[in-house]
C-alpha cells in the first residue's frame, strides 16, 4: 500500500509538472480543467495496472522451467516450513499509522465544518428561487460565493446594481459548470491523502481555473477594463467558507492577466497531443509490469514410485527428479455411516486411464519413459485436469507427464541460483550453499499474516518466477494458493530479492522460470483464542446435524432412525438433483468430489468450498446442488444448538455403454482371467519415511476394504477390516512397535489383487 501511494503521488507530480510547465499557460480553459481531473484519476489508476513485458521490449530469450532444489526432510516432499514469531508491532503500527490517522480526523473535521457553515447561511438566509438555481441572502459579512445551485449574498455587502448583475453572471457560470463537485471530490482526495503536496497542487490549479472559466463567462458581455477594476476595488477580507466558489478569488493577479491575454491560436491545442507519450511514460516508469506465460501449469502432483512387493529385495535405484506437492486433505467423511455417493452417467470412458508421455516435447509410450537414464533427466513436469487438456489435447483428461532431458534444445548448463556463493569452486557445494543463502533470506524476511493466522489457514503456496538474463527477476505469479494474505507475502519477499546468478547455456547467459514452495505452518501455541459454543464451528458434535427428510423427525423415533432416515433422504435428493456436467462426460473425467459447508446453529448452509475437486464443472454442479439444498436439523452440543462443518464426497463415475451383441457370441476363454490388481487413488503414505505415525490416505469402490501394514518377516504391525466402506480411507496409524526397516501397506478388497506400497521405519 505504501509504494502505491508512493508511485501515484509521483504519477500525479510528472502529470502536474508537464501542465504548469506548458498548457496552464493557454487560454483553452475547459480542456485544462479535464486534463487535471482525468490526470488525477489516472495516476490513482496506473500503478494497479500490469503491462505485458512483451508491449515493452519483446526479447526472443530462451523460457526454461525448473523446481528449487528443495532439502528432504523425513524422505517427504521438500518445503520451506513458515512458523509465525509473536506478533511485535512495526514501526508503521506504532508511529506512522496512527498520524495519518490524525491527519484524515483533523482534515476530515475542517471539511465537515464547512460543510455545516454552508448549510447554516442557507438556513438562516432569505430565499429566492429561479430556474436553476437559488439566490440565499445572508446577514453576516461575506464575500459572494456559490456552493451547488446555491448562489450566496451578504446584506452588508454594498454592491451596485451593475456591480451585483456582473457578480452573479460569474457565480452563475460556476453553478452551470457542476464546479462544486470538483471542489469536494478535491476536498476527499486531500483528506484522504493529506500528506501528499500534489493533491494540493491539483486543487489550487483546479479552482484557478474554475475562476478563469466564470471571469471567461462575464467577459462576453462586459468590458474587461470594467470588470478587472471591480476585481480589484472589491478585493477585500471577509468569512470565506472553505469549499466554495468565490467571486473575489485569492489568485487575482493570475485573473486579471488571464483576462488581458491573447486568445492561444489554434495551433496550441497540439500540445494536447503530447499528453499521450507523457501517459505512456508514466506506465512505463510505474505500472507493474508482467511477464504473458505461454502455458499456465495450474497444478502440481507427485510421480509415485512403482509399489514393491513384500517379497522384494529392496534395490538401490538412482536418484530421480520428483516434482512434490502437500494436499489439504479433508478430515472426516464418516458422514452417512459408511455409505457413499457415486454419479453414474452414461459417457465414453474410452481415453486412456494412464497419462500421456513426452520426452523433448515428443509423445512416448511408457516403456520409452522407463528406458530414460534418471541421470540424463533435466526437468520433470506433471500436468493433470484442465491445465493438462489445455496443454496437450482432450487425450490428456488423465494427465500429462512432461520430461525434459539434458540434451533438450535450449537446456541450460548451469541453472540458475541465489547470490552469495560465487566463491566456491565446486558446482554441487556452490549450488547447495546458494540454495542455504535462499533459506536465509526466507527465513529472515517472510512473516506469517495475521489474516492466515486468526483464520488458522496452514498450507503450501507454490510461487513461479522468471530469472532474466541480467539476474532481474520478473513474472511473479502463484500457481498454488492457500488465501489468507499468504499469497502476497511470499511475493512480497519474492520482490525484496537481489538480482540472481542467471542460468548459463553455452557461456551465454539466459532467462529461465524458477518455482518456489513455501509451507505455511502455525505452531501449537499459536493458535487463535478459542470461540464461545456460539461462534465455534465444530467437526463432531453429541448430535450431528441431518437432512429434513420427510417424516424422518417423529417425536417416537430414536436419534439412529432419525439419522437413517435422513441420510436416506439426503442420498434421494442428491440422485434427483445432481447431473454428469457434459464437458466432463466428454473428457471422460471421473472422481471424488469433496464439498465442505456449515450448518449453522439454524440449520441454514453457508461458506460452501470445494476441499478436493477434479474440474470440468464437477466442482460446480456440487455446489450448485447444495446451494439448493433446504434447512438441515442443526447439530446440538450439551442441548444447545450449535455450528457444524460438514464434508460431503460426491463420487463422478462414467458409465460404459453396454457391450454389443455381436461381441456375446465371441468365445471365451478356456481359463478364468487373471485378477485385475486393485488400484487406489489419491493413494498417500506420510510420512515416508517414518518414525513414530504414518497418515494413510486413499480412495476405493464402495465396498469392505482391509488395510494392514507388515515388516519385512511378514508379520502383521497393524491391521484393519472396514466392513462398511464409503469410498475414501483416512487414518493416522500408530508404528509404536514396528521394527526399524522396510515395512509394506496393504490394502486389499474382494475380487482384486491386493494393493502394496512400500514404507520406511526409522
Amino acid at each position: 500500500m505504501a509504494l502505491y501511494l508512493l508511485e501515484s503521488s509521483l504519477c500525479w507530480l510528472l502529470f502536474y509538472g508537464f501542465y504548469a510547465l506548458t498548457l496552464s499557460r493557454e487560454t483553452f480553459f475547459g480542456l485544462n480543467r479535464w486534463y487535471l481531473l482525468s490526470t488525477l484519476a489516472l495516476g490513482a489508476v496506473i500503478p494497479l495496472l500490469e503491462i505485458p513485458v512483451e508491449w515493452i521490449i519483446p526479447t526472443p530469450e530462451i523460457s526454461l522451467s525448473a523446481w528449487l532444489p528443495m532439502a528432504e526432510i523425513g524422505g517427504m516432499g521438500p518445503e520451506i516450513v513458515v512458523i509465525p514469531a509473536p506478533a511485535k508491532p512495526s514501526l508503521f503500527q506504532t508511529l506512522v499509522l496512527p498520524v495519518y490517522w490524525a491527519g484524515v480526523a483533523f482534515a476530515g473535521v475542517r471539511f465537515v465544518v464547512g460543510l455545516v457553515q454552508i448549510f447554516l447561511l442557507y438556513v438562516k438566509g432569505s430565499k429566492k428561487h429561479f430556474v436553476g438555481h437559488t439566490v440565499v441572502t445572508t446577514t453576516r459579512t461575506h464575500l459572494p460565493f456559490s456552493f451547488g445551485n446555491w448562489l450566496f449574498i451578504s446584506r452588508h455587502n454594498n454592491f451596485s446594481t451593475e456591480e451585483t448583475e456582473k457578480i452573479v453572471r460569474h457565480e452563475l457560470a460556476h453553478i452551470r459548470g457542476w464546479h462544486t463537485a470538483d471542489v469536494l471530490l478535491l476536498e476527499i482526495v486531500c483528506i484522504l491523502l493529506w500528506w501528499s503536496p500534489p493533491v494540493y497542487l491539483y486543487r489550487r490549479s483546479l479552482r484557478t481555473v474554475h475562476e478563469y472559466l466564470a471571469d471567461h463567462a462575464v467577459l462576453q458581455t462586459v468590458r474587461r477594463k470594467e470588470y478587472g477594476h471591480l476585481l480589484i476595488r472589491q478585493a477585500q477580507s471577509g468569512m470565506q467558507p472553505a469549499l466554495a466558489n468565490h467571486f473575489f478569488h485569492s489568485q487575482l493577479k493570475k485573473r486579471i492577466m488571464m483576462m488581458t491575454k491573447t486568445q492561444s491560436g489554434k495551433t496550441a491545442r497540439l500540445k494536447y497531443l503530447t499528453v499521450f507519450p507523457l501517459l505512456v511514460l508514466a506506465m512505463l516508469l510505474f505500472a507493474n509490469r508482467e511477464v504473458l506465460a505461454q502455458v499456465s501449469i495450474t497444478e502440481k502432483n507427485t510421480i509415485a514410485e512403482p509399489a514393491a512387493t513384500p517379497d522384494a529385495a529392496p534395490a538401490k535405484s538412482p536418484a530421480k527428479i520428483r516434482i512434490t506437492e502437500s494436499e489439504k486433505s479433508p478430515e472426516s467423511y464418516a458422514l452417512l455411516e459408511g455409505k457413499a455417493i457415486t454419479v453414474i452417467g452414461w459417457g465414453n470412458p474410452a481415453n486412456p486411464e494412464h497419462p500421456l508421455y513426452f520426452i523433448d516435447g515428443q509423445e512416448v509410450t511408457q516403456e520409452d519413459l522407463n528406458g530414460v537414464d534418471p541421470g540424463d533427466i533435466a526437468q520433470v513436469e506433471v500436468l493433470k485436469g484442465e491445465s493438462a487438456i489445455a496443454a496437450k489435447g482432450p487425450r490428456a483428461a488423465h494427465g500429462a507427464v512432461l520430461v525434459t532431458t539434458k540434451n533438450a534444445p535450449g537446456n541450460p548448463d548451469e541453472m540458475p541460483r541465489f547470490p552469495g556463493c560465487e566463491a566456491v569452486k565446486d558446482v554441487q557445494e556452490r549450488t547447495n550453499c546458494a540454495f542455504g543463502k535462499l533459506m536465509e533470506f526466507i527465513g529472515a524476511n517472510l512473516k506469517y499474516p495475521q489474516a492466515a493466522r486468526d483464520a488458522s489457514i496452514e498450507g503450501t503456496v507454490v510461487a513461479s518466477f522468471t530469472v532474466n538474463a541480467d539476474g532481474s527477476l520478473s513474472d511473479v505469479t502463484i500457481v498454488k494458493s492457500i488465501g489468507g494474505g499468504t499469497d502476497e507475502e511470499v511475493k512480497r519477499v519474492i520482490g525484496l530479492m537481489p538480482k540472481w546468478i542467471p542460468a548459463q547455456k553455452g557461456g551465454k547467459a539466459v532467462k529461465s522460470e524458477m518455482k518456489l514452495p513455501v509451507k505455511f505452518k502455525l505452531d501449537a501455541g499459536q493458535q487463535p483464542a478459542a470461540k464461545s459454543m456460539d461462534e465455534e464451528t465444530f467437526k463432531v458434535v453429541e448430535e450431528m446435524p441431518r437432512f429434513p427428510g420427510s417424516g424422518c423427525e417423529t417425536s417416537d423415533s430414536d436419534q439412529v432412525a432419525k439419522k437413517q432416515c435422513a441420510d436416506k433422504a439426503m442420498l434421494e435428493f442428491i440422485y434427483k438433483g445432481i447431473k454428469y456436467p457434459k464437458a466432463a462426460r466428454d473428457a471422460g473425467t471421473e472422481g471424488t468430489v469433496v464439498v465442505s459447508f456449515i450448518v449453522d446453529k439454524s440449520g441454514k448452509i453457508r461458506d460452501a468450498s470445494i476441499l478436493r475437486g477434479i474440474g470440468n464443472g464437477c466442482d460446480e454442479e456440487v455446489l450448485r446442488l447444495v446451494g439448493e439444498m433446504p434447512d438441515w436439523i442443526p447439530g446440538k452440543q450439551r442441548g444447545r444448538d450449535v455450528n457444524v462443518q460438514f464434508n460431503l464426497p460426491i463420487k463422478f463415475k462414467l458409465e460404459a455403454p453396454a457391450p454389443k451383441t455381436d461381441d456375446l457370441s465371441k468365445p471365451q476363454p478356456a481359463f478364468p482371467a487373471k485378477k485385475k490388481a486393485l488400484e487406489p487413488s489419491r493413494f498417500s503414505a506420510s510420512p515416508n519415511p517414518a518414525s513414530k505415525q504414518v497418515r494413510v490416505y486413499f480412495e476405493a469402490d464402495v465396498k469392505p476394504v482391509t488395510v494392514r501394514i507388515m515388516d519385512a518377516a511378514q508379520k502383521v504391525i497393524f491391521e484393519q477390516q472396514v466392513e462398511v466402506f464409503n469410498g475414501v480411507y483416512d487414518k493416522t496409524i500408530n508404528l509404536g512397535s514396528a521394527p526399524k526397516g522396510v515395512a509394506y501397506i496393504v490394502v486389499s478388497q474382494e475380487g482384486l489383487e491386493p494393493f502394496v506400497h512400500k514404507l520406511v521405519v526409522q
